[in-house]
């Protein structure tokens, strides 16, 4: 996979308008954390994105994932809502859910 130095995930939108993200400092996360949140990005498919932005056209009140992943130099990002997640991303958010914090609107 290579080495991954930075890491962030947005979840917003829904019914009531929410903003949530994470943004871990890898190198504070226990060994055991790291391990999986490797795992589960590199499952994802993540690592191999090309910048990916697929959002259900005229969709209301769906949420909207927003990813991006630093790996050896390089910076990969997506973009998807409940529409257009890739199953292969679905253990990363379930995963990543109770890591969520509200974030400030900008």
């Amino acid at each position: 996979m290579g080495k991954l130095t930075a890491f962030s995930y947005f979840k917003s939108g829904g019914f009531a308008g929410m903003h949530q993200g994470y943004r871990p400092n890898l190198a504070k996360l226990s060994p055991k954390d790291k391990a999986k949140l490797d795992e589960l990005i590199a499952k994802s498919g993540l690592l191999k994105s090309k910048g990916d932005k697929k959002i259900t056209a005229a969709a209301r009140d769906m949420f909207e994932y927003e990813f991006g992943a630093t790996a050896n130099g390089v910076t990969h990002k997506a973009q998807f809502d409940d529409g257009t997640l890739p199953a292969s991303y679905r253990p990363l958010v379930k995963y990543l859910e109770d890591k969520l914090v509200d974030q400030p609107r900008q």
